[in-house]
């Protein structure tokens, strides 16, 4: 795929239109099937899965009614979960963000005004514009916050909102296409923010976290 010239994202999306999205068997044969081998297995006492091999084929016969409950694609997902949030959207926003990672870079963000504005915007706007917003609804009763929650929730929201590395990056790519140090600063004030945004918004929740217990 790469080398004829179709975009990779191309080869991903024939992948997951493959990927079966319902179960192999109906909902009722499912649930027959499992309720058999549950009877089965109640009118013993004792299910011994080492000593008996018949107890030891009906747990594996129960396994694979399980998995033909479910589907390949809620699998896969399940599977990828946590790879794709952790390691490959955080790199992939920063292979294509084109930054250039150095302290001068940020030191030079926090100078300029462009800098300047950009991590206010990310950090400071969307603390005071999230939390402000809540407040001013419940203040005036125009909405309410769900039963187990509050403004310090809402708070924390809004510092790890400031967290805006790929829609953020595309629109400076987008407004400082012809200025390329214009573009650079504002890639790297972007990562600062964000890298700031996520910091302030962990330990701040850990101190929720902490004075709840």
């Amino acid at each position: 795929m790469l080398k004829s010239g179709v975009h990779p994202t191309v080869a991903g999306i024939a992948i997951a239109l493959t990927v079966p999205a319902r179960p192999k068997m109906s909902s009722g044969k499912l649930l027959d099937k499992a309720k058999s081998i549950i009877s089965s297995m109640q009118k013993k006492n004792k299910v011994d899965v080492l000593g008996s091999r018949r107890d030891h084929e009906k747990i594996l016969e129960a396994r694979d009614v399980a998995e033909r409950a479910s589907t390949p694609l809620r699998r896969w997902e399940d599977a990828l979960d946590l790879p794709v949030v952790l390691f490959v959207l955080p790199l992939f926003a920063l292979v294509n963000a084109g930054v250039v990672i150095s302290f001068s870079s940020f030191t030079e963000s926090l100078q300029r005004p462009i800098g300047l504005g950009i991590i206010s915007g990310l950090f400071i706007g969307k603390l005071i514009g999230i939390s402000g917003a809540c407040w001013l609804g419940q203040r005036f009763n125009i909405g309410r916050l769900p039963g187990n929650v509050n403004i310090k929730h809402v708070i924390c929201v809004s510092l790890i909102a400031g967290i805006g590395v790929t829609m953020s990056t595309f629109i400076a790519a987008v407004g400082f296409d012809a200025q390329p140090e214009q573009l650079l600063m504002t890639k790297t004030s972007i990562l600062f923010a964000s890298i700031l945004s996520a910091i302030l918004g962990v330990l701040y929740l850990r101190l929720v976290s902490a004075n709840k217990t």
